[in-house]
């Protein structure tokens, strides 16, 4: 759903994107050791539990891009 409702802006050097809600904008990191997020639930459970909503989200924007 964030994705189809353009909730997700991609960074132009590929480093990051930025995911809106409602009240909020949450910063996305992609990096090789993992990616963060600044939303509530990836500060409490961080890498253990998987990844948040939000960087499932620019993952799957970024699979939606082309790779040049």
């Amino acid at each position: 759903k964030l994705v189809e409702g353009s909730a997700v802006s991609l960074a132009p050097d590929g480093a990051g994107a930025e995911v809106s809600g409602p009240d909020v904008v949450h910063r996305v990191t992609l990096g090789g050791d993992g990616h963060g997020c600044t939303c509530p639930w990836f500060a409490k459970h961080g890498k253990l539990r998987g990844p948040c909503k939000h960087v499932l989200a620019v993952e799957l924007a970024l699979e939606g891009t082309p790779h040049g």
